[in-house]
């Protein structure tokens, strides 16, 4: 057997999804990734855009899905036979039959094994509880994105000591936008337009508003099943939509965040959270953090954004009123520095990559 090298890891993912990519390359700049190995392919049925796998000099194998299930990642277990790390780091998902074999194999081996993964959303019970429980006690230590899914572990009965909070990030520091517009109020997101983040919801508010007196309107970034049925519905409501597709580059999110009064996400609030903190924008989502995303736990109540029912339309519409009213009071720079100050604690890759190198004891060499 190869000699392991202290304080190194073994990533492996079943994919290399875009906005791993700042982490993943902070932890190679750092010197602690001993290699990456990748599938070549995202679920089939929530597909996500792949990023530069050779930029990374990864190993990318070829994938095995049935639906949404990973069966297989073809030369895994002989990869981790042949990779140095004292750590195998994979991607903690449950419904991967991949990781449940490669886990075993490199705890036979000798290696530490860690999963990155979300974590418990919710309490949970029956077979899902055992299921999942089981699936991470294959693991030394759990690297969570937030502090509530390590308070569900401790309830669900995972050692505390073996979870470690690393937060999560889309990459990139804080942008400051000194143009924000002020004339008209709009309220959206840069997201993936899918039934889970509730963009009709936004969409009745906002209709609810004009009701009021306040004409808004929406903006939403990106693709997804549910594209056309939100068209639909704000032509039904005589909202204005606005849907200009995916963007990626700094400068056309830049351009996109200018023009939001604040974003909006009323449900399944994820990275959309962190990106809108990092361009100094609030956020505005439901606050029951067991029915959410770890991100929304960035969502600080009159210091990064502001919470409604969860479900809500006329809810909604009241924070929507409130973040209008919050944004004059206090200035769009006080509600900047509050959402720069909670990315830079949290959410960037470098505070990403410390926590990562902190948990696991990287760098010993």
């Amino acid at each position: 057997m190869k000699r392991k090298d202290r304080g190194t890891i073994h990533l492996v993912y079943p994919f290399y999804p875009h906005y791993r990519a700042e982490v993943f390359h902070a932890l190679r700049d750092a010197g602690v990734v001993d290699r990456f190995t990748f599938g070549d392919s995202s679920p089939p049925l929530d597909p996500i855009p792949l990023g530069d796998a050779a930029a990374l000099d990864a190993v990318v194998l070829k994938n095995h899905w049935r639906g949404n299930l990973h069966l297989r990642q073809a030369g895994l277990l002989r990869g981790i036979r042949r990779s140095r790390a004292e750590w195998a780091v994979f991607l903690g998902g449950a419904n991967s039959a991949a990781y449940w074999v490669a886990a075993i194999y490199a705890r036979l081996l000798g290696r530490k094994v860690a999963f990155w993964t979300i974590g418990w959303h919710r309490p949970e019970s029956g077979l899902k509880r055992r299921v999942r429980l089981t699936f991470y006690r294959l693991a030394h230590v759990l690297l969570l994105y937030a502090d509530h899914g390590k308070r569900l572990g401790v309830a669900h009965g995972y050692p505390e000591g073996r979870m470690f909070v690393i937060g999560n990030s889309v990459g990139g520091g804080p942008v400051d936008l000194p143009n924000r517009a002020h004339g008209r109020v709009v309220f959206g997101a840069v997201a993936r337009l899918n039934e889970r983040k509730r963009f009709d919801l936004l969409i009745r508010a906002v209709a609810e508003l004009a009701r009021r007196g306040t004409v808004a309107e929406v903006w939403l970034a990106g693709e997804g099943e549910v594209s056309e049925d939100l068209e639909t519905l704000a032509a039904e409501l005589g909202v204005v939509l606005r849907m200009p597709g995916p963007i990626y580059a700094d400068s056309e999110l830049a351009s996109f965040y200018e023009g939001l009064t604040a974003t909006v996400v009323p449900d399944a609030a994820g990275l959309t959270v962190i990106q809108s903190l990092r361009f100094g924008v609030p956020v505005v989502t439901h606050g029951d953090l067991d029915a959410q995303m770890p991100e929304a736990a960035a969502v600080r109540p009159g210091g990064t954004g502001l919470h409604f029912a969860q479900g809500d339309a006329a809810s909604l519409a009241d924070a929507l009123e409130q973040t209008v009213d919050w944004r004059s009071e206090v200035g769009d720079g006080v509600i900047a520095s509050n959402c720069h100050e909670e990315l830079l604690a949290r959410w960037t890759a470098e505070s990403t990559r410390d926590r990562v190198v902190e948990a696991l004891g990287l760098g010993r060499g």
